[in-house]
């Protein structure tokens, strides 16, 4: 098994990659908001579009997960 310990220039890489996400993800919510959306609206709707676009026949299941990263969970009441 390979040696999973990180290098310092990982650790740097991996930092800089967070912050570069958490700047997109920021933009991205802003933007949403200024257009009337919230973010999570605007996240089903571009996958959504994603399905469409891979013809994909899209269900709430597979659209949650992609939303959500996790399964479609039903509770009963």
């Amino acid at each position: 098994m390979a040696d999973a310990r990180l290098t310092d220039e990982d650790y740097e890489m991996l930092a800089s990659f967070r912050f570069a996400l958490r700047k997109f993800i920021a933009f991205s919510e802003a933007a949403a908001r200024r257009d009337g959306l919230t973010p999570r609206q605007h996240q089903a709707l571009l996958g959504i579009r994603a399905m469409q676009g891979q013809g994909l026949r899209g269900t709430a299941k597979r659209l949650h997960k992609r939303v959500l990263g996790r399964p479609l969970s039903y509770r009963r009441r």
